[in-house]
C-alpha cells in the first residue's frame, strides 16, 4: 500500500503459468518448508518489489484452490516506491484506490486472479469489522 491508502497490484505477464493478463496480489508466496508467514511474506516483498518494509498481519483466511482448500496470511506495508523484483512474471504494477479496485472487479472480475478477489474481499470486510473505510 501507498502511503495514501491506495493498493499496489501486480499485471501478470501473458506468458504466466496460472492466469496471464490478470491483475493479482503484489507479493504472494506458497510457504517454504518450516517457514512462517511473515517470514514468506518478508521473502517475497524483497523478491517482488525489492522492499524490506515493516509488514502488518491484517489476518488469515482460507479459500478453494483447485482441488484443494489454502489458507491464506494477509499482511500490508506501507511505501511510496516500488520496482518489479521478477519481470519474467510481472509486468507492471498499478497503484489503484480502493474504491477503484471495488467498482472495476464488480464490473470486470476476470480481469482478476481469484485468489485477488477473495483476498480483496476479505481485506475489505476486515477493514468493515475494524470500524475502518477499505
Amino acid at each position: 500500500m501507498a502511503p495514501t491508502g491506495n493498493c499496489c497490484c501486480s499485471g501478470w505477464r501473458a506468458r504466466a503459468i496460472d492466469f496471464p493478463n490478470r491483475w493479482g496480489s503484489s507479493v504472494a508466496a506458497y510457504l517454504h518448508a518450516g517457514e512462517r508467514y511473515i517470514e514468506a511474506a518478508r521473502r517475497r516483498l524483497r523478491e517482488e518489489l525489492e522492499l524490506d518494509v515493516p509488514l502488518r498481519y491484517v489476518g488469515k483466511t482460507r479459500m478453494h484452490d483447485e482441488h484443494s482448500l489454502k489458507f491464506v496470511a494477509l499482511f500490508t506495508a506501507l511505501s511510496d516506491s516500488a520496482e518489479i523484483g521478477e519481470p519474467r512474471h510481472i509486468a507492471e504494477l498499478r497503484s489503484w484506490a480502493t474504491d477503484e479496485i471495488a467498482q472495476w472487479a464488480n464490473r470486470r472480475p476476470a480481469d482478476f486472479t481469484p485468489t485477488f478477489l477473495a483476498l480483496f474481499r476479505f481485506y475489505q470486510s476486515t477493514l468493515e469489522s475494524l470500524g475502518r473505510a477499505a
